[in-house]
């Protein structure tokens, strides 16, 4: 949309929305991978979301290149006539949790410095969970993204079928917080939908303000009664279930 009181400006809105809950078989649900699908419940909120979103007039959709992300965007897409594009650009912080879970000396300590390393993400030479991908890297280039995505868009109007690291990140980006000191204060439930909008110098292809409207409403429960826990808390006991049956005789 053009602006009123800006002229050669316009404003870009991307919907960010995180996948739906996916749980791998085995060593899956421990590691990182590119093929994990959703759950059925995970089914069920792309579904309220997609119904949340129906009357969004979306110019074009993204999503990264893991399949959580695109078949969470193939179902909110359902309801519109949108191409759904692909882009390893937006995909996940990279770990290995089986290695995560390792850190401490016991495991009430391991599972604490699990479940509240996200607000390390702001310390120096900080790597997620202790042994994944840099903070401040992979924010850097989730920053790139998010810039690319804004400026190179053909419609004012975007969905990006994501993750909860790039979302926490891009969220950053949008509030200007290139510190990353509110990483781990962006919650990201799965479904979770967010709005920026971004108002662009088109003379100069310049982003000059950047607005955020909503952060992490899940349609599938939208006042968050069932929703208490983090969900790195929630992922810390199910992984180091996991794990002990892994290891179990």
């Amino acid at each position: 949309m053009q602006l009123p009181y800006d002229e050669g400006h316009t404003r870009r809105r991307i919907y960010l929305v995180r996948h739906g809950h996916a749980m791998g078989e085995g060593e899956k649900s421990a590691r990182y991978t590119t093929d994990v699908t959703l759950t059925p419940h995970g089914i069920a909120q792309a579904e309220a979301t997609r119904d949340f979103l129906r009357g969004v007039p979306f110019d074009e959709a993204w999503s990264s290149d893991i399949t959580r992300a695109q078949q969470t965007a193939g179902i909110i897409l359902q309801a519109h006539r949108v191409e759904l594009q692909i882009s390893p650009a937006y995909r996940e912080i990279a770990v290995d949790l089986s290695t995560a879970l390792k850190r401490g000396d016991d495991e009430k300590s391991r599972l604490r410095a699990f479940a509240y390393d996200l607000w390390s993400a702001a310390e120096p030479g900080a790597r997620i969970f202790g042994t994944g991908d840099s903070y401040r890297e992979y924010c850097d280039r989730v920053f790139e993204a998010m810039e690319a995505l804004v400026l190179d868009a053909t419609g004012n109007t975007v969905l990006l079928a994501a993750h909860g690291g790039f979302n926490r990140a891009a969220l950053c980006w949008a509030t200007g917080s290139t510190s990353l000191a509110a990483f781990g204060a962006f919650e990201q439930d799965h479904c979770g939908v967010s709005i920026v909008d971004a108002d662009i110098d088109l003379s100069t292809r310049r982003i000059v303000r950047r607005h955020v409207r909503l952060t992490n409403f899940t349609a599938w429960d939208p006042d968050k009664r069932n929703l208490r826990s983090t969900d790195v808390e929630v992922m810390a006991e199910k992984v180091a279930s996991l794990i002990a049956k892994m290891k179990a005789p």
